[in-house]
């Protein structure tokens, strides 16, 4: 644990060295500053032991092998579609931008570690070059906004590659939607259901904010959940009648041929897939935070 929290001090020292130095924060001087500042904790990521993160047996190094053995691209889009692992037991339904990344860095590099690193780095310079993007607009600290990527999302990027990846994605196509730019905010967000399928959710973001484009909005009364007393209300009823909902989206998602491999994912009893319970913990935590924010103009 030792190495992750050096990692990610040196990190935070270095990105802050490049915005407090570089205030325009544009220029050579300031992105290889920042540059150098992702570079710890990717490297981290890179060098670590194949047993941290059981997707890593899922589907990186299952993947990585695979590309290894073709010299053709095309070949090797078809096979990875038909091959199981041992992890899952199940066809490896792995999206084609990642199934792109593995496969270029198989030509580079027989050491799956590179590959692991190509990741981590990816993800983290999108979020932080969000980050900047924000800032622009907006008066936050992109030192703050790392460090809470780093204590909240990190350890669970380590292993959830594919998903961060595109969430990563994700952020950076919504610094556009704000700025009204959604044909590019929108092919952003195509580009990040490349890496993972869940990212279409994000789509929603273009319509939310199409909206918001066409009239002025007072966010005090646009969001519905104001009180806490309503949050922990919606959170009982979601432990009570959570789990058939879950059951009638995994009926659902089984007859929709882009989705229907999530099915296990929307499974209540532990043994089929995630617990409900530790789920709907994700949930009230956005709902907390909409709620505060939504006090307060």
């Amino acid at each position: 644990m030792i190495i992750y929290a050096l990692a990610i001090l040196l990190s935070i020292v270095l990105i802050w060295l490049a915005n407090y130095y570089f205030d325009k924060k544009n220029g050579i001087g300031f992105w290889i500053t920042s540059i150098l500042g992702v570079l710890p904790t990717s490297i981290i990521a890179g060098v670590r032991n194949l047993s941290i993160g059981t997707d890593i047996q899922h589907y990186v190094i299952t993947n990585f092998s695979a590309a290894l053995t073709y010299n053709n691209l095309y070949q090797y889009l078809a096979f990875i579609h038909t091959i199981k692992t041992n992890y899952v037991g199940t066809v490896n339904h792995t999206e084609i931008g990642y199934s792109i990344l593995t496969y270029s860095v198989s030509r580079l590099s027989s050491n799956v570690h590179w590959l692991l690193f190509a990741l981590q780095f990816a993800t983290v310079l999108f979020i932080y070059v969000s980050l900047v993007r924000y800032s622009r607009e907006h008066k936050i600290s992109i030192v703050f906004g790392m460090f809470v990527y780093y204590m909240l999302f990190y350890g669970q990027s380590l292993n959830l590659m594919r998903q961060t990846l595109a969430a990563s994605i994700v952020l950076f196509a919504v610094s556009y939607l704000m700025e009204n730019k959604f044909l590019l905010g929108t092919i952003l967000i195509f580009f990040a259901a490349q890496f993972h399928t869940s990212a279409y959710v994000a789509l929603i973001f273009v319509y939310i904010l199409w909206r918001w484009n066409k009239k002025t909005v007072d966010i005090e009364h646009d969001f519905l959940y104001k009180k806490f007393g309503v949050l922990i209300i919606l959170y009982l009823c979601m432990l009570l009648i959570g789990p058939y909902i879950f059951k009638l989206l995994q009926i659902i998602i089984t007859y929709l041929p882009v989705f229907n491999k999530y099915t296990p994912s929307f499974a209540v009893s532990t043994s089929e897939g995630y617990r409900y319970f530790g789920t709907t913990l994700f949930v009230i935590s956005d709902l907390i935070v909409i709620g505060i924010y939504s006090s307060n103009k």
